[in-house]
């Protein structure tokens, strides 16, 4: 539910990211992928413990490879201490002012990343395809390019983890990694007592992994679950291990003192990770696979697939509307299923689309899963079956048909706007779409017999 709520606040907003950021033709940060094999990593996370790893941090700093996640590299930059890489994948703007004038060489971002951070980062930024990066996963189908999918979990740091396996990294150090507060602040480096109000009202009182009574909230666990599963998808071909020092732990991963893991596995290192990354970085031929992709013709195929889609939806409306009408008189319970039947066939049409299978319905599904369960639990008796169909297609049309507009809106502007328009071609970013325009008219169906369950039962991002 979570994860659901957190797409529905930010589907607008990442579709239109990935549209923009397409067109930008980066690198995909593939290229970095076992180019580090067996070389440690270290994924310094902002937790307030971090405090007290930095002089350590400091003496390693070309003999591992040092990601930062998201607020991380800001903390690194403020401590001085150099890392090689950071991961980004938030699509607010807030997120370009972490990697402003940022002395990291490498940041690994999102498609859905936002399109400031462009203009703020002042380095090689390489785009990974995280897996519900959908628009941007079947711009490399269509242009038949290659594409690394890394999960896309509750916290990046989770996501840096995945990235370091795909670098070869091996061991994966945790430092950071609190999963909790210590002195009521949020990351290292920040005063005592400067927990936001908003985060105060959801904690929840823990005992850390030295004894000491602490305070969570649900997204820090949600994060350690990601991390115990990524522990255990990795244990037979990498070692995790978690430096913190401090913070809930992880189940399944071990706690050491980071100073004995700088000595067991990264003191004798002979290497120099910023020379492997410059050698990579000045490769011939770096940008070719992306330079010649005709980003316009993408965008003109993505509004040709809508239409085409868009006429399907409406002909199934039509249908929907008429089957309303029977279960409302009555009608026979062959002649509805004759009606349920053709409105199968136009949904298998649909289907066959790959736009619509891959991009629309993949990220439209976790709305649809909760709303389908609610659905055909809430009826039954007569014609139950033709009923809970109907309500359960006619959210699937609305919730289609709205998705493909947001797309359809943003494509449009991008292709036919100015050059002051084309967000790819340096302008602010603007959200130029009408919403009412946008959303159209809403269907005259009820979502629920039962007016309690209808308030509970309502379409996503109207």
């Amino acid at each position: 539910m979570a994860s659901t709520t957190t797409i529905n606040y930010f589907l607008n907003e990442w579709t239109e990211n990935q549209l923009i950021s397409i067109a930008k033709k980066q690198p995909s940060a593939s290229v970095l992928n076992n180019k580090f094999n067996n070389i440690p990593a270290v994924i310094v996370s902002a937790g307030p413990s971090l405090e007290k790893r930095i002089d350590e941090l400091k003496e390693i700093q070309d003999k591992a490879v040092i990601i930062a996640p998201g607020t991380g590299a800001r903390i690194c930059k403020q401590k001085g201490i150099k890392a090689h890489m950071a991961i980004a994948m938030d699509s607010q703007k807030a997120e370009a002012y972490i990697f402003k004038d940022s002395d990291i060489d490498i940041l690994v971002g999102s498609y859905r990343l936002h399109p400031e951070v462009d203009k703020k980062f002042p380095n090689h930024l390489l785009r990974m395809a995280i897996s519900n990066d959908f628009i941007a996963q079947y711009y490399h189908y269509y242009l038949d390019l290659p594409v690394d999918i890394i999960n896309d979990h509750a916290s990046v740091s989770s996501s840096a983890v995945d990235l370091a396996v795909k670098l070869g990294c091996n061991p994966i150090i945790l430092v950071g990694q609190d999963l909790c507060y210590y002195d009521n602040k949020v990351h290292a480096g920040e005063e005592k007592d400067t927990l936001p109000e908003s985060i105060r009202k959801s904690l929840q009182e823990a005992t850390d992994i030295n004894g000491e009574r602490v305070y969570t909230v649900p997204g820090f666990l949600a994060n350690r679950r990601d991390m115990e599963l990524l522990n255990l998808k990795y244990k037979n071909t990498h070692t995790i291990i978690n430096a913190s020092e401090a913070g809930l732990g992880i189940p399944g991963i071990p706690n050491y003192k980071f100073r004995d893991v700088i000595e067991d596995y990264i003191a004798r290192q002979d290497i120099k990770v910023r020379r492997i990354m410059e050698e990579i970085l000045d490769q011939p031929g770096f940008y070719d696979i992306y330079k010649d992709n005709d980003i316009d013709t993408f965008y003109q195929h993505l509004l040709d697939e809508i239409r085409n889609l868009q006429e399907m939806n409406e002909e199934k409306r039509d249908m929907l509307e008429i089957l309303q009408q029977l279960i409302e008189k009555q009608s026979s319970e062959k002649r509805m299923q004759e009606l349920v039947a053709s409105i199968q066939a136009i949904n298998r049409q649909l289907y066959s689309n790959y736009f619509f299978q891959k991009v629309v319905m993949q990220m439209l599904n976790r709305f649809l899963i909760y709303y389908q369960a609610g659905v055909f639990y809430n009826f039954t008796g007569k014609n139950a079956e033709a009923e809970a169909f109907l309500y359960y297609e006619t959210y699937v049309y609305n919730l289609s048909n709205r998705y493909l507009n947001i797309i359809k809106a943003i494509t449009t502007r991008e292709l036919n706007g100015t050059e002051e328009d084309k967000q790819y071609e340096g302008a602010n970013l603007t959200v130029a779409v009408n919403m009412q325009e946008l959303v159209g008219t809403t269907d005259s169906i009820r979502l629920s017999k039962d007016k309690e369950i209808e308030d509970c039962l309502t379409i996503p991002f109207v």
